[in-house]
Order: structure tokens, then C-alpha cells, then sequence
């Protein structure tokens, strides 16, 4: 089992890095569309709301860090549940399905009991 938590964390840390370079590139995407067509700067504010934990959260899951593992939670639960309602209102693609079962992967490999020990262990003291 420690093999699975210590691997699994930079698993799950790539996994929320290659959040951030996506929402990189989508932010670079609507930037140059927006400029050449004069429209309001709204989903670069948004996009920044997606990019700013992921890259906390990657790297205090990196570090071991408490407020990432529940960052991590918080931001994979996020995930799964708007995924009703993107299926209400456009249906769901293949890529929806992909990111649901990472996500979903994700959030079990956080409720292992080894990986709540580890990450609750590291904030104690001697």
C-alpha cells in the first residue's frame, strides 16, 4: 500500500498539472480570440478561478501538505458533480467520460484509508 501512496500522490499531482496547462492554453486561446474581436475579458477572469488552486493544489500534493489533500477533494467533487449538469445542458462527449473516470479515480485513490493517514499524519507533531 505505500507503494500506491507514494506513487499515487505524484500521479495525482501530474494529473492536476496537466489541468493547468490546459487551462493555460484554453486561457491563451480565448485571450487572442477576444482580442481580435473586441468581446469582454469575463472567461479570462474564470479561467484564472480553475488555474490558481489547481497549481496550488498539484504542488502541496507534491509536498504533502494537508490543505491540498483537502483542496484536492474539494476540487475533484467539483468535478464530478457538474458533470449532470453539463449533460443537461449540452450532452455528454467522449472527453466528458474520460475526465469523469480520471476524476473519479482520483477522488478514490484520496479516500484510501492509507492516503488519509499519511496526509493527517504529516501535521502532527512528535
Amino acid at each position: 500500500m505505500t507503494k500506491l501512496v507514494n506513487w499515487g500522490r505524484w500521479v495525482v499531482a501530474a494529473y492536476f498539472g496537466m489541468i493547468v496547462v490546459g487551462s493555460i492554453a484554453g486561457l491563451f486561446a480565448v485571450i487572442i480570440s477576444h482580442v481580435r474581436e473586441n468581446q469582454s475579458f469575463y472567461p479570462v477572469y474564470m479561467g484564472f478561478f480553475l488555474l490558481v488552486p489547481a497549481v496550488a493544489c498539484a504542488w502541496g500534493l507534491v509536498k504533502w501538505r494537508h490543505w491540498a489533500y483537502v483542496l484536492a477533494l474539494v476540487l475533484t467533487s467539483f468535478a464530478i458533480f457538474t458533470v449532470p449538469l453539463t449533460y443537461k445542458v449540452s450532452g455528454l462527449h467522449a472527453s466528458d467520460w474520460e475526465l469523469l473516470i480520471l476524476n473519479c479515480a482520483t477522488l478514490v485513490w484520496l479516500l484510501l484509508p492509507a492516503v488519509r493517514a499519511r496526509y493527517s499524519r504529516r501535521n502532527q507533531f512528535a
